[in-house]
């Protein structure tokens, strides 16, 4: 008999053992309370900064994307040098902002429906209707959009590290979009190849 309950009581320590080592595999959830607790303690100055980083990022990747097909499908030369000048911009900017949206643990963005929009115009238009849309919708809505969210996040963060990278930035943004509101009234009836030189007071910031 006691041999009996000696063997049983051995089988609940062995049940008991196994049930221990299998909740200790459990994984730990992927958001635990001490991320939660951090991410709702964020202040407003840095939730300002995450949504212009995230902003900021997506129109990146339309600026790169929608300027390659530019290089691509227009045959207009100020268009060209205007969408290849801010290729350049996207190329320099894009890994930069990367970096800036990992040192805070964020992932890039998705496309929204707006930038899917304006994607899927260029690729199916050609001429001076895919120039139009390219310059309005790209290179001069988007680009004062970007103007203004650079200066309105340069009067509120304290980051210097993200202050440095808007002073770097800003002024080519403005340049771009300077360019671009030129363009609608000679573009369209400028010959291919004709390129007209800025003014001396907008050249860009050498950075």
């Amino acid at each position: 008999m006691r041999g009996r309950s000696a063997k049983a009581a051995a089988v609940v320590a062995a049940a008991l053992i196994v049930a221990g080592a299998a909740q200790a595999q459990v994984p730990a959830p992927m958001f635990v309370a001490g991320r939660a607790e951090s991410v709702r303690s964020l202040t407003s100055e840095q939730k300002q900064e995450r949504q212009f980083l995230r902003d900021t990022a997506g129109h990146l990747r339309l600026m790169h994307a929608a300027s390659k097909l530019a290089l691509e499908k227009s045959a207009n030369g100020r268009v060209r040098e205007l969408a290849a000048a801010m290729l350049n911009q996207a190329n320099v900017m894009q890994p930069e902002v990367q970096y800036l949206l990992h040192a805070r643990g964020m992932a890039m963005p998705m496309w929204t429906n707006e930038q899917s929009r304006v994607l899927k115009a260029l690729k199916q238009s050609a001429g001076t209707k895919f120039d139009r849309i390219y310059l309005d919708e790209v290179a001069l809505r988007a680009g004062q959009q970007d103007a203004v969210r650079f200066e309105r996040i340069a009067t509120v963060t304290r980051d210097p590290q993200l202050q440095g990278w808007i002073g770097r930035h800003l002024p080519t943004l403005r340049y771009h979009v300077m360019l671009a509101g030129r363009q609608p009234t000679s573009v369209m009836g400028a010959s291919p190849g004709m390129v007209t030189r800025p003014q001396q007071q907008a050249r860009p910031p050498s950075i």
